[in-house]
């Protein structure tokens, strides 16, 4: 049977666990650790009682307090950022479609979007904080680029994007494209007032990341921002990769696990950032050996990117959703119009920065799916942007005729 054990850290409730678990039940221990006894002898009557057993599940009561208010905060958030992305996410779509019908299509599309409603959206992740925020500094950028930033942007737009890299460092290469960019068009329009925006994001960027820096080289005696770099860089490039993430990879029946270690010596030694390196270097090695096989593995990421699927955590995944299928065929169509015309704005340059830099992600990695979530709100808007273009041209057909 199964069995709850409220103060199972106690001298009796200790003792009661460990019986329960001779008779060969399965125990959840849940304690807040009070002061009545002291710590470390609750810690100790916790060992004590679950010996040897695997059939035991400890909880500290006040950490779990802690760790389901810290979720239900996040979750709150997210949902008021979510809302207010609406907004913006609204009057972007009015800036390149020029329609208001055309705006509220687009804004139904982004709330009903199958990644954005359920597939992540629904989840505990940190991309439900970072995608709203993206969304309002890109329309920032673009409209206080022609109207002037307010004195408010030079603190909330630096903060916003320094904290966003802070929670999913993956979008600094996404923010460096923006801000790359926004920096080119300053030089080539001679607005340099609005270089004062680029440096203040750049610093306070850095100086919200010295900590990390601090920490790691501490911990490890080198300043990095992410050990998991070689980790990630490995999973897309070795003799089985096929561009998508393996999950199983920890599995030592997976073919990527037995590839590591039998070419890494003494991996079961090495420190989270040894290994990472040591993982950083096999996949470059893989990548100068084999650079046919590394060109196909290119555009078969390419291809997965755009498949019409979602992140694979939650049931449907695997489901070619007609919505996902809609908007990537739009959006391609988009682009090639572009590239055909020869013809691009600097804002709709801008806005094509998120897909760019999830689609690098991608290549430089493998193809994820959150992070295709980081370009999903923009793809959307350029697909309404085209649909608003052929409504307009071919009214225009039907008026001269």
């Amino acid at each position: 049977m199964n069995y709850l054990v409220t103060g199972g850290s106690g001298f009796i409730g200790s003792h009661l666990v460990e019986h329960l678990l001779k008779d060969g039940h399965f125990v959840i221990n849940v304690d807040n650790f009070d002061d009545f006894y002291d710590y470390q002898v609750k810690i100790k009557n916790t060992l004590e009682s679950v010996q040897q057993s695997t059939d035991f599940e400890f909880s500290d009561n006040e950490n779990d307090i802690k760790k389901y208010m810290w979720i239900l905060f996040i979750h709150g958030l997210s949902v008021l950022l979510f809302l207010l992305s609406v907004i913006y996410f609204y009057k972007l779509s009015i800036l390149f479609t020029d329609s208001e019908n055309t705006a509220l299509l687009s804004v139904i599309t982004y709330c009903s979007y199958p990644s954005i409603l359920y597939f992540i959206g629904s989840l505990f992740l940190y991309e439900n904080l970072v995608l709203p925020v993206l969304i309002i500094i890109v329309y920032k950028l673009i409209h206080g680029f022609k109207a002037g930033y307010k004195t408010a942007d030079y603190l909330t737009i630096p903060t916003a994007i320094g904290v966003s890299c802070l929670l999913r460092p993956q979008l600094i290469m996404i923010y460096v494209l923006l801000l790359a960019v926004t920096t080119v068009y300053i030089i080539i329009t001679k607005k340099y007032n609005h270089l004062l925006l680029i440096l203040v994001t750049i610093s306070t960027t850095i100086i919200l990341h010295i900590p990390i820096l601090e920490k790691t080289n501490k911990q490890f005696g080198k300043p990095v921002l992410s050990t998991q770099t070689g980790f990630e860089l490995l999973q897309g490039h070795h003799p089985e990769a096929r561009g998508s993430w393996m999950g199983d990879w920890q599995d030592s029946t997976n073919q990527l696990f037995k590839y590591a270690h039998s070419n890494i010596e003494h991996l079961g030694l090495l420190n989270e950032l040894e290994e990472g390196d040591a993982r950083k270097q096999l996949a470059i090695n893989w990548i100068k050996e084999h650079p046919v096989q590394e060109l196909i593995l290119q555009f078969r990421k390419l291809g997965i990117y755009f498949l019409p699927k979602n992140f694979e955590v939650l049931p449907g995944y695997n489901f070619l959703n007609p919505i996902n299928l809609f908007i990537h065929l739009l959006f391609i169509s988009f682009l090639l119009k572009r590239i055909y015309s020869k013809r691009i704005s600097f804002n709709e340059l801008l806005l094509l920065m998120p897909v760019l830099g999830s689609i690098i992600l991608s290549l430089i990695f493998f193809v994820g799916y959150r992070w295709r979530y980081y370009a999903e709100p923009f793809m959307i808007i350029f697909a309404w942007q085209l649909i608003n273009e052929i409504r307009i041209h071919t009214t225009e057909k039907l008026n001269n005729k």
